[in-house]
């Protein structure tokens, strides 16, 4: 009895560790969103820090974001990201419209931006493990790995339906890193088998 009482109180405390810093994240995270053009540049610098929180918890968040920020610009993180706020303003004016051709046609695009994320998810962390980091190689071991990839989907779909439907106020605070959090988990697990690492 005394056993699970210890693993639960390690359990409480290491939640207790991790909401402010994820709080922390996701406040410097959508600050650094804000400008619409820098979202892919700070989605991939928010994974790239909880990737390094999972060896080294005790490095301070915004430090090592602004640290991985200034160092991780790409040449089409501008206009990817408003590429993608343009798809998601499509999606929601497509979902609006009372005919079902177009709403298919939203959940269409809908589904291929979730797509879009997932192997993106999968890229930014192969960046760690290999140089050769294209979209290619990371559609191809995600291919590999559909059950991560089911799984990623539908923990997602979930914690948004619970996040949004009970927890809306909490959402804001921890919700974006939140998804991170479990994305980069589970792909940072399956890609350390995959390079023995």
């Amino acid at each position: 009895m005394q056993i699970q009482t210890k693993k639960s109180s390690q359990i409480m405390v290491e939640i207790a560790n991790w909401v402010p810093k994820m709080a922390a994240l996701n406040l410097v995270w959508l600050v650094s969103s804000l400008p619409i053009i820098t979202l892919f540049r700070s989605t991939r610098s928010a994974m790239l820090v909880l990737s390094e929180l999972q060896t080294n918890v005790h490095q301070p968040i915004r430090e090592l974001f602004k640290k991985i920020y200034q160092s991780n610009e790409r040449r089409y993180d501008r206009i990817g990201s408003l590429l993608f706020m343009i798809a998601g303003v499509n999606v929601w004016f497509l979902l609006q419209q009372p005919t079902a051709w177009t709403n298919r046609l939203g959940y269409a695009l809908m589904f291929a931006m979730i797509g879009f994320v997932v192997v993106c998810s999968w890229r930014v962390l192969l960046s760690k493990f290999d140089s050769e980091r294209s979209f290619l190689l990371a559609f191809m071991i995600a291919g590999r790995n559909l059950l991560v990839v089911v799984t990623q989907l539908l923990s997602s779909l979930i914690l948004i339906g619970l996040f949004m439907g009970l927890f809306s106020g909490v959402f804001i605070i921890i919700g974006g890193v939140g998804l991170m959090t479990l994305n980069t988990v589970l792909v940072e697990k399956r890609l350390r088998r995959k390079f023995n690492i």
